[in-house]
């Protein structure tokens, strides 16, 4: 086996630069928080369940998004008819919360963002 050198910022500097909650809060000092889509903070699946229940109410397309996780790999987006019953809730969040087991070991925050999902997330999400 050869060794391979890998340059990189330390870990913690990766866990910032990928916490979509910090970013957030620079977003909306910088440009404000009509630059934001709406979003709510959860740490536990009963209050992810009732924040994308409410949200879908208002919104066509909902998404939950890992807060640590890089790239789309802890992004899930909903068509709003799909999650406006709490049973069908319920099984979102709790195929969401076991979908990604890797980012929960690596990154154990423990926080997830809901989000209203826009266009771009959208297709986005749509080819993976």
């Amino acid at each position: 086996r050869t060794p391979v050198r890998v340059i990189s910022p330390p870990p913690p500097v990766t866990w910032i630069a990928n916490d979509k909650a910090l970013f957030d809060e620079l977003v909306a000092r910088v440009l404000g928080r009509e630059a934001l889509v709406e979003t709510r903070i959860s740490r536990d699946a009963a209050a992810i369940e009732t924040d994308l229940r409410m949200m879908s109410q208002r919104h066509n397309r909902v998404g939950l998004k890992r807060t640590r996780c890089a790239s789309a790999m802890g992004n899930a987006v909903f068509a709003s008819c799909d999650v406006h019953a709490e049973v069908d809730a319920a099984d979102a969040v709790q195929e969401f919360l076991g979908s990604i087991p890797t980012c929960r070991l690596r990154h154990n925050s423990g926080s997830h963002r809901l989000t209203q999902a826009s266009r771009a997330s959208m297709a986005s999400t749509n080819r993976s």
